[in-house]
């Protein structure tokens, strides 16, 4: 048996395609054997909720707008960390067409 609750991701009157709700879920027997104490339980649903809205706008200083950046913030961190510097790429090509 499943559990569920609705999360909102963002506020509404925002416009962007983050300002939305998703419907989270979670197995009862997890929930019940985890969390015995009901107080616990609800903590558990409040964090898993927020460590979502936070997954889901990791990255406060993204250009564009937040829509599950964590693997586009991922995949951005490993290219830079394989290819050197735009600008570093942009000599090298304004020197090759220069000479």
């Amino acid at each position: 048996m499943l559990v569920s609750w609705y999360l909102r991701l963002a506020d509404p009157g925002l416009g962007t395609p983050a300002a939305g709700i998703v419907r989270v879920a979670a197995t009862r027997t997890w929930l019940e054997l985890g969390f015995p104490d009901p107080a616990c339980r609800f903590a558990e649903i409040s964090a898993v909720s927020a460590w979502l809205r936070e997954l889901r706008c990791r990255d406060a200083s993204y250009a564009r707008a937040a829509v599950s950046l964590e693997p586009i913030v991922r995949l951005e961190d490993q290219l830079h960390a394989i290819l050197p510097p735009i600008n570093q790429q942009l000599a090298r090509l304004h020197r090759a067409f220069a000479g």
